[in-house]
């Protein structure tokens, strides 16, 4: 019994530090979002490198809602939150199924994946892959 109490201990606290980390990216993203009008974000679990993300730059690109002419191709990779921002046009409904067809099209569809929104001034939060 004495054995498993440390290790039980060690998943605790790796559970708490996991949902710690959500809530600060929901707070970072957010905040960026706030800061800049026509955008929605999302995050790819453990995506942090801006070379890694380059498929999804292409695969995002394509999608009808985004605002090419913005950021670079219509994205902003936060590379320390690990989150893109994606400018969006406007007057043009965004998707959240095309965005997660899109990941999964430039190979990361097996991440964690979390879409995140505005609307009416507040933080809508959808987790399309688990």
């Amino acid at each position: 019994m004495k054995s498993i109490l440390p290790v039980v201990l060690l998943v605790l606290a790796a559970l708490s530090f996991s949902a710690r980390g959500k809530e600060s990216i929901a707070r970072d993203v957010e905040a960026r979002m706030r800061a800049e009008p026509n955008v929605v974000s999302f995050y790819v679990e453990g995506l942090h490198c801006k070379n890694c993300a380059s498929d999804i730059y292409s695969e995002m690109a394509e999608l009808a809602f985004v605002d090419a002419s913005r950021f670079e191709s219509g994205l902003d990779f936060d590379k320390e939150g690990g989150f893109f921002l994606v400018a969006v046009k406007p007057s043009r409904d965004v998707e959240p199924g095309a965005v997660k067809r899109a990941i999964d099209a430039a190979g990361f569809g097996e991440k964690g994946l979390w879409f995140y929104q505005l609307a009416d001034e507040k933080l809508t939060i959808q987790q399309l892959v688990k």
